[in-house]
């Protein structure tokens, strides 16, 4: 018989209270520790990223960020079917213009202004440009684009991985997840510090096990080096 490839939020509580035989008064700590660690996970131990189409605002040529946005993939928009990457410019002015209690852009004080140093051919050639810039504003959560500014584009992001209770945790999670709580749990008072230091290791075990189910397969390695030879003599 075929099982889910997914547990729920909720049934992953469940499963760590029942199979370490927690008592009632650990349910909080075991949620809040299960969300932790599929954060985590998220950050550090994991490719999946979600895809956001996220419309920008015209007035001050921004796009917000997700209310569960930890960490930037990219920034593209779509081009000949494929994805056009923006380029981040670190130096871009991310400020505003309030003018009757209104966001404005004022390009005297460089706000929405494309940046013009480098140039594209000749002598002191500083290489390409994009059609259009971005920048974050993290105070505001949001990223300020400068250029030629579509209507919308596509964010690439790391999720905190949470909504509710019933948000979907891909099965090959799980045996982090336990191994994370029952680790902070051991550093709970009374501390056992043996008990942590057994789980953490199993944690970084199966961490170690998730990166190697993500790598890529030898089919997908054999592709990447083909897509790299041409006709041409080999030097």
């Amino acid at each position: 018989m075929d099982t889910p490839g997914y547990r729920t939020l909720k049934q992953v509580v469940k499963d760590i209270h029942f199979e370490g035989g927690y008592g009632i008064e650990n349910w909080d700590q075991i949620g809040q520790f299960v969300i932790n660690a599929i954060r985590e996970l998220h950050m550090f131990h994991t490719k999946q990223f979600k895809i956001a189409k996220v419309v920008v605002d015209s007035q001050t040529n921004s796009i917000g960020w997700p209310q569960d946005y930890i960490g930037l993939c990219y920034i593209g928009v779509p081009k000949g079917g494929k994805l056009w990457t923006l380029t981040r410019e670190q130096n871009l002015i991310t400020t505003t213009t309030l003018v009757n209690g209104q966001e404005t852009l004022d390009p005297i004080q460089g706000e929405g202004v494309f940046p013009s140093d480098g140039q594209t051919f000749g002598y002191g050639t500083h290489g390409g440009k994009n059609d259009f810039y971005y920048s974050e504003d993290e105070e505001n959560r949001r990223f300020i684009l400068v250029g030629t500014n579509p209507s919308n584009v596509l964010l690439g992001y790391i999720s905190n991985g949470v909504s509710d209770k019933d948000s979907i945790i891909p099965i090959r999670y799980k045996e982090c997840i336990i191994n994370f709580v029952r680790w902070k749990l051991k550093l709970r008072e009374p501390i056992d510090y043996k008990g942590a230091d057994y789980f953490k290791d199993l944690y970084d075990q199966e961490c170690n096990k998730l990166k190697a189910f993500e790598g890529p397969t030898l089919d997908e390695l054999y592709d990447a080096l083909l897509s790299e030879y041409s006709g041409t003599y080999t030097r």
